[in-house]
């Protein structure tokens, strides 16, 4: 059965913009032609993800007092700090981990705030949490918003990785629809590689629990901004945003994220054992996009258009398009 949303998307396939698909079955097929995306990734210092017991599929179009008094306060004080708050929820959490639903007038979450003081090394990005964030906490709140020295922050572990697909069909048809297929495909991909290491390891999980695709969580999360370029995904803790995604970019996008993790924690073990001076005076090379690719990433927390624009120029052979039609991978 489709959604109401689904409904209206192949009513209107104007809604859908490019790609545009073709029926409801050929989900996994995509038109050419793509949109130049670089740049879309609106400036921000900081994230802070607050952890809903339910998926983004039952939220509503908008967020307003009716359905979280919390999240308007935690919103308008993060936007005066250059952060940005959103739901997420955790689709491999065990049922064990998952918060009780709650009333309007006890509603708390826990929270993890990511920031980067440092985005060009985004591996060096700070994590704070997770705590519970309630209407008694948002005061103390605020401080987490500094991106450049965050209160209780500690540097987030660069051989982890947090992928949040945008499935809040009811903002927009397509991430209900684009980003729904684009999640499954995660999640299903994701477990076949678990699923491989594991036949190939006699020894159990307890073994292998080590090995990369086990350090790759999933998730989904609410609007984001951008429909037209769904799927989008955000990738922490680096903060680099994809878009134009579907099934078929699945593997491209777990491997690329793989090798960012391999990166990042080399960089980090180097770092580790220079001394200060080697480090001012030998900066490290800018940490690539997640994916080169001026038709699927959109851009890094704590950089500007600008500077999203130029990163990525760093890292392609061909001069990027002007922001309208580039041709797709």
């Amino acid at each position: 059965m489709f959604s109401s949303t689904s409904r209206a998307c192949r009513r209107h396939p104007e809604l859908l913009g490019r790609p545009r698909w073709l029926s409801a079955s050929s989900v996994h097929r995509r038109e050419v032609v793509k949109d130049n995306i670089v740049g879309t990734t609106p400036y921000h210092r900081s994230y802070l993800l607050l952890r809903h017991p339910d998926p983004p599929a039952t939220y509503p179009s908008i967020f307003d007092s009716a359905f979280s008094p919390l999240y308007r306060d935690l919103m308008l004080r993060a936007k005066l700090r250059g952060g940005l708050v959103n739901f997420w929820w955790d689709a491999e959490a065990e049922s064990a981990e998952v918060e009780q639903r709650q009333t309007r007038d006890d509603e708390h979450y826990p929270a993890t705030l990511f920031a980067a003081p440092d985005p060009l090394h985004a591996w060096r990005a700070r994590a704070s949490g997770p705590i519970r964030v309630d209407r008694e906490s948002t005061h103390a709140v605020e401080v987490l918003f500094d991106a450049s020295a965050p209160a209780q922050a500690r540097e987030a572990d660069p051989g982890n990785a947090l992928l949040l697909v945008c499935t809040h069909g009811a903002r927009d048809c397509r991430c209900g629809d684009t980003g729904g297929a684009v999640a499954r495909a995660l999640k299903e991909e994701l477990a076949a590689r678990r699923a491989r290491v594991g036949s190939a390891d006699s020894g159990g999980k307890g073994t292998h629990a080590e090995h990369v695709w086990w350090k790759i969580r999933l998730g989904e999360i609410a609007h984001v901004g951008g429909h037209k370029h769904a799927a989008n995904l955000l990738a922490f803790p680096s903060g680099d945003w994809l878009g134009n995604l579907t099934p078929a970019d699945v593997p491209l996008v777990l491997d690329t994220v793989a090798a960012q993790l391999k990166a990042g924690s080399s960089r980090i073990s180097a770092e580790s054992t220079r001394t200060d001076t080697a480090i001012t005076t030998a900066l490290p090379e800018p940490l690539a996009p997640l994916i080169s690719n001026a038709t699927i990433w959109r851009g890094r927390m704590g950089l500007t258009k600008e500077e999203q624009i130029h990163l990525l120029e760093a890292h392609i052979q061909d001069p990027i398009p002007s922001v309208g039609r580039a041709r797709g991978i």
